[in-house]
């Protein structure tokens, strides 16, 4: 399925991020980054928010940016998307980069129930 999560969560630096890295493999800060989020409304992606942006020292570290979110109670569940854009130069054109993720609304109660057996014929239950 991907990348989860559910309405009334809290997005910080270790979950929707993105590390920008050069060619040998190091992280690069870049002039500009920012971000927008969308949902997939069936037909067409729809813009949940406007475009936040990031400055190089607001990341933990050198080339890695993430989404700040406090995900609304009353959120959409579906398919979503983060839009990257970036540019290393002023004059430079923004490059774009984006990452799906989903919001689902798991009922308070809901359990899963899984068989499992290390031994043939000793099947025992995990309920988590």
């Amino acid at each position: 399925m991907g990348v989860v999560y559910q309405p009334g969560q809290e997005l910080t630096d270790t979950d929707l991020r993105i590390f920008l890295k050069d060619r040998n493999g190091d992280g690069i800060d870049v002039l500009e980054i920012r971000y927008s989020l969308y949902w997939w409304g069936g037909s067409e992606w729809e813009t949940v928010s406007g475009s936040y942006q990031q400055t190089p020292e607001s990341g933990p570290g050198v080339g890695q940016y993430w989404v700040e979110w406090d995900i609304p109670a009353g959120q959409n569940v579906g398919q979503y998307q983060i839009r990257w854009d970036f540019r290393n130069a002023a004059d430079a054109p923004f490059q774009q980069t984006r990452t799906e993720f989903s919001i689902v609304k798991i009922t308070l109660g809901t359990s899963r129930t899984a068989v499992v057996s290390d031994l043939a014929g000793t099947p025992y239950v995990v309920v988590h």
